[in-house]
């Protein structure tokens, strides 16, 4: 009789899993198509805008250090330690999950600020080595936008900490609808600020973005009861977080060099190269980013 209570247990929670997976996908989905949708829009929009111009090479380019701070610190690195750690607080501790929080941000923003503005400083002595195909111009209009874009990863710092919050706690509707108000707030620099500002209204609209992106989030993190607070407690959670977060960090990192390769290359090419690539890449990522990651954050999130 107890086997076959435990038998018909299983199948409940077998049963669970499925309905809860197939919901998480499906929610993860359908914001990710709209997500890429407008992204579409912004990069037609870009295209429209620009064509395939030395202008939009610039900004392309700029994205590759924000983005290697970005994805080796917070995307993949941070979610893959973090989201296990606070599950497993936020099951037996409510309380100790929320400092949790706070302990990973204040950290993490430190570590960013510090980085941003010594890249910042020593970028007229680098910028020769990222793009050393571009023009003296271009290099000029180079440093200038990514010393402005270094403010996105601090954003997405805050914001993308957060959506490992609405991943363990199954907010996953309020997690997609993030990335479709990111491409929305730069769709608004293209039509909005652009035509005053030029380049830097792209840099405003991206700026923006990333705003959007941390507002939507922020509400349903603090009605789940955060409320920010600085602190360096380096506690046990912490130093697991950052032994976690080293195999993570040096495979996205080479990862982002490999990108950033791609894009030095292309800097020697005629003008126009390094956005065609740009273009390439975001409609490339489209089937990886609607199916494969959908289903992986469903997963990760039920067995963590």
């Amino acid at each position: 009789m107890k086997i076959l209570q435990k038998i018909n247990q299983y199948k409940a929670d077998a049963g669970g899993f499925k309905n809860l997976f197939f919901h998480t996908a499906l929610a993860i989905t359908f914001t990710s198509g709209l997500s890429y949708m407008l992204g579409l829009i912004r990069d037609k929009s870009f295209a429209y805008t620009f064509g395939a111009s030395s202008t939009l090479d610039v900004y392309n380019a700029a994205f590759v250090v924000p983005d290697l701070f970005l994805a080796t610190l917070v995307n993949g690195a941070l979610s893959a330690a973090f989201i296990p750690i606070f599950a497993n607080l936020e099951k037996h501790h409510k309380q100790k999950a929320l400092e949790y929080i706070n302990q990973v941000l204040s950290f993490g923003m430190s570590i960013l600020i510090a980085a941003s503005v010594l890249f910042a400083i020593f970028l007229p002595y680098l910028v020769e080595f990222i793009v050393p195909g571009f023009s003296a111009a271009q290099q000029d209009q180079y440093i200038t936008v990514t010393r402005l874009m270094l403010i996105s990863p601090l954003l997405f710092t805050i914001s993308n900490t957060f959506g490992n919050v609405l991943i363990s706690t199954k907010d996953f509707l309020w997690y997609g609808l993030s990335p479709v108000f990111y491409n929305l707030g730069i769709i608004i620099g293209v039509f909005l600020f652009v035509p005053s500002f030029g380049i830097m209204g792209l840099v405003m609209g991206t700026v923006l973005g990333a705003f959007l992106h941390l507002m939507v989030r922020l509400p349903v993190v603090i009605r789940y009861g955060y409320r920010p607070k600085l602190t360096f407690k380096l506690e046990g959670e912490l130093k697991k977080t950052a032994t976690l977060m080293l195999p993570k960090m040096l495979q996205l990192g080479m990862w982002q060099i490999m990108l950033w390769w791609f894009i030095r290359l292309a800097s020697h090419l005629e003008e126009g190269s390094v956005t065609i690539y740009s273009f390439a890449r975001n409609f490339q990522s489209l089937p990886v980013s609607l199916i494969g990651v959908a289903i992986a954050l469903a997963a990760f999130a039920k067995l963590s």
